[in-house]
């Protein structure tokens, strides 16, 4: 009896949907259809002449298309002592598509200044003298435009670093936006 009831029975088949989603691939059991009564074979849905279906032919799925950044085609030099600061910056800017190398004190800062930059990120208080030494050394070549940031309050040493024509000031907490149109990227 229990055979019987089998055979006419139809067999169920799970058909299980992929998609994209950027960086994320999901996968879950869609559809439950009924096979060809009286066969071993689940139907497939398709003649033999046609070619399997591959994950992403199911139920219209879309994948969306990547959007391409411009190249960024910078060189950048980040000198920033907090690592966490310099890193985070330096992660977006290479990501956008930059060249970007990092100092973390005055004298891997003035050493980068060969590479001759198209722009400098210049944290002012380092831990071994002022960013202001490489400043002065950064204004001599009018084609590397310096960023400073800072969180300097004193309006003496303010004062000292606008005469030396930065290209921007700003104040930390650096707000990326402002960062990004100082380099020109927005």
């Amino acid at each position: 009896m229990r055979a019987e009831r089998k055979a006419t029975l139809p067999r169920q088949r799970h058909r299980h949907l992929q998609w994209n989603r950027g960086d994320r691939t999901a996968t879950t059991a869609l559809v439950t259809t009924p096979s060809a009564p009286g066969h071993g074979q689940p139907d497939r849905g398709r003649s033999p002449e046609q070619p399997p279906e591959t994950p992403d032919a199911h139920a219209g799925a879309r994948r969306p298309t990547a959007v391409q950044e411009p190249a960024c085609k910078l060189t950048i030099v980040i000198v920033e002592d907090d690592v966490a600061s310099g890193s985070a910056i330096r992660a977006i800017l290479v990501r956008k598509g930059c060249a970007v190398h990092m100092a973390s004190n005055l004298e891997e800062g003035l050493k980068l200044l060969e590479l001759r930059p198209d722009h400098v990120i210049l944290d002012l208080m380092l831990p071994d003298g002022s960013g202001v030494e490489i400043l002065r050394r950064a204004s001599r070549d009018l084609r590397i435009k310096v960023t400073v940031t800072t969180a300097l309050a004193d309006p003496i040493r303010l004062e000292e670093v606008r005469s030396l024509n930065p290209h921007r000031i700003l104040r930390k907490p650096i707000d990326l936006v402002d960062l990004l149109r100082a380099i020109g990227m927005m």
